[in-house]
């Protein structure tokens, strides 16, 4: 059963938190704003890429990829284009250099020119520039956007069978929320999206909800451990802050790895891991904050129609008792009067008691 303590010690939770939720609605309409602007940066999965060839042969040294690498990009910029990747293919004298870049270079010929006189390496061919479509198709929006609805709908359910309404309500708030977090900060900080995005929004929500159900396990067995009412607040308030404390300690040993993780990567899938980065970053504030203010928030809406209703149901009932008791009343009198009456017609007149001899 739903009970009052529990929003008490909510709201008590949220007060030494305010700071922390106000930053993180900030970023989140921020990140709206930026949506609606510029809307997301796509990578080669998600628009498709331009691509050439170069041949280096034999003097091709796999050390100096990176200046490789650099020259390529030096030049791609000064046409407005953008490298993806340089990947490298064959051997010995077949070696080339395979180039993925974004944008449309106008004149191709003056930028094989520049290309070949700024490389630290003699380039004996120039493939033709080709245009290679998007490796993700709306199908692929659609199956990942119906996978996360299917978790996110199953766990609502179960959450409502499990607990109650207030707690399904909140999950399903807190996967929206965990899930617009992350996209908003994938949109602030401009990252390239490909298609691991998708898939990294899946596991965000899995991690969210995994979150809800610890959380919400937790409450309800500290709320039908104590039997005193008067006590319940101030324990589900320290329940809150255990699984804060469990969840900062945690999610901070998972963030100080990823961010080693980041930091070895080479520069290739540096951004990828940046979004996994903050998809750890996401369900941390999410788990700790963001959670707690839906449940409160929730579970004192849930309440108090909860109890508006009991107040109605109670005052119907009332009604209707008082409804009986006078209807009963006017019954009892009727039949008292009733009885009166009939017992004067059966009563003998005094003509009738006088004898004729």
């Amino acid at each position: 059963m739903i009970n009052r303590d529990f929003s008490k010690s909510g709201k008590q939770y949220i007060k030494q938190n305010k700071i922390v939720l106000i930053t993180l609605a900030i970023i989140l309409l921020l990140g709206i704003i930026m949506l609606c602007v510029f809307g997301f940066k796509g990578g080669p999965d998600v628009k498709g890429y331009n691509t050439f060839s170069i041949t280096v042969g034999s003097e091709y040294q796999a050390d100096k990829l990176g200046d490789y690498t650099d020259d390529i990009n030096l030049c791609l910029s000064n046409h407005d284009a953008q490298l993806y990747s340089v990947q490298v293919a064959g051997e010995g004298s077949t070696t080339t250099l395979v180039v993925k870049y974004d944008g449309k270079i106008k004149n191709t010929t003056l930028f094989n020119a520049e290309l070949s006189d700024e490389m630290v390496v003699s380039v004996s061919n120039f493939s033709e520039h080709s245009k290679v479509g998007a490796s993700l198709t709306s199908k692929d929006y659609i199956y990942a956007f119906a996978c996360g609805l299917i978790i996110v709908t199953l766990a609502v359910i179960y959450s409502a069978c499990r607990y109650n309404l207030a707690c399904a309500i909140t999950a399903l708030g807190s996967s929206i929320f965990g899930v617009g977090l992350l996209m908003a900060l994938t949109a602030i900080f401009r990252l390239t999206i490909n298609s691991s995005f998708l898939a990294i929004n899946i596991i965000t929500l899995l991690l969210i909800l995994g979150e809800c159900f610890m959380i919400f396990d937790s409450l309800e067995k500290e709320r039908n451990k104590l039997k005193d009412k008067n006590d319940r607040s101030t324990q589900l308030a320290n329940t809150l802050k255990s699984n804060a404390f469990r969840q900062k300690f945690m999610y901070g040993a998972i963030f100080a790895l990823a961010l080693i993780f980041i930091v070895l990567m080479p520069s290739s899938i540096k951004q990828a891991s940046l979004i996994v980065l903050f998809a750890v970053v996401v369900s941390m504030f999410v788990a700790i904050y963001a959670l707690p203010f839906l449940w409160c928030l929730t579970i004192t809406q849930v309440s108090d129609k909860i109890r508006v209703k009991k107040e109605k149901v109670v005052k119907t009932k009332q009604t209707v008792e008082s409804a009986e008791g006078e209807l009963e009343n006017n019954y009892t009198e009727n039949q008292v009067i009733e009885v009166k009456e009939d017992s004067g017609d059966e009563s003998p007149s005094s003509d009738d008691n006088i004898t004729i001899e």
